[in-house]
């Protein structure tokens, strides 16, 4: 069995297990990502400001002066046609396909998990 078989196999686990991942509890919402929400919510307001001036027929200069952003900011913004997020998400463990059975409670699955340090909350699933 070739390493590229042994990635294969890997992913094809990965992707079955996630498939079969319960949902995730939705954690209450704390002040920092209220705070987090409304700064997003103020840049795609200042998003869709700024792309609706390209359909007046205003150049990008003429955008800069009315909005008081910088010229490659709004540059950038109607090249991407969306606002930026910078939320990278949360990054799969490759523990994760295997959590359900690690918290199981056997003996071996229980001194796995001492070892690898794995806890038995869920994660967001589908992320792969």
């Amino acid at each position: 069995m070739t390493r590229a078989d042994v990635s294969r196999v890997a992913r094809t686990i990965v992707s079955r297990a996630a498939a079969e991942a319960q949902p995730v509890e939705s954690r209450p919402v704390t002040k920092a990502h209220q705070r987090q929400r409304q700064g997003q919510a103020d840049r795609e307001a200042r998003f869709q400001h700024v792309a609706a001036l390209p359909r007046d027929g205003q150049g990008i200069r003429a955008i800069v002066r009315e909005t008081g952003l910088s010229r490659n900011t709004v540059r950038h913004w109607l090249r991407a046609g969306t606002a930026p997020t910078w939320h990278k998400g949360e990054r799969a463990r490759i523990i994760d396909p295997f959590v359900p059975y690690l918290c199981g409670g056997s003996t071996k699955a229980s001194a796995t998990r001492r070892s690898f340090g794995a806890s038995c909350r869920p994660r967001a699933s589908g992320v792969a």
